[in-house]
Order: structure tokens, then sequence, then C-alpha cells
């Protein structure tokens, strides 16, 4: 790997397939949907969800500066309800603990 950080490609794919599956109605909450705003604009495939809901899981938006956690704060975002957007970490601790016993 020459580059760090997580490549677009991988997320907006995922997106494809959510919206092939459940259509346009969704939320999106990830680690980084502050930076997938462009990268929805600029997908064909994706335009359309270039303005649905986005949030950062609670746990990471307190990593990003000032301005991002006020806009992708869970907690803030019309659309996102109550959930905090960390059930693939809660997921991924507890199979992590399985493997290791």
């Amino acid at each position: 790997m020459n580059t760090t950080g997580e490549k677009a490609d991988y997320p907006l794919s995922v997106l494809n397939q959510v919206k092939n599956t459940y259509g346009n109605n969704i939320a999106i909450l990830y680690d980084v949907a502050c930076k997938m705003g462009k990268g929805l604009k600029h997908t064909p495939q994706l335009s359309d969800l270039a303005n649905v809901p986005r949030a950062i899981g609670a746990f990471h938006v307190y990593g990003h500066d000032a301005p991002c956690q006020v806009a992708f704060n869970p907690k803030v975002v019309k659309g996102i309800g109550l959930v905090d957007g960390e059930d693939c970490e809660r997921y991924c601790n507890k199979s992590k603990k399985k493997c290791n016993n």
C-alpha cells in the first residue's frame, strides 16, 4: 500500500449495493461521512444520495475538527434518530473476543 487512509471507492461501492437493495430512503453513518459529499455528487450512480442525511459515528466524530463535529454529530443530524453509528465496532469487538478464546 502506497498511501494512507481509506479509499473512497470501497464505501461508495457498498453504498451502491445498499441503494440497489433498499432504495435512496437511507441515512449514511460512516467514520468519514463528512468527506463523502463530493464523491456522491460526482458518482453518477450515487448522485441522488448526495442530500441524504450523513453523520459520523458518535465515537469517531470527536476526532474531527469542531465544525465537522457540529455538522455531522449523529445527535444533531435530522433523520438519524437515536442511533450512534458504532454497530460495526461493537460487532467486531465481540467477535474478536470470541476468536481469542
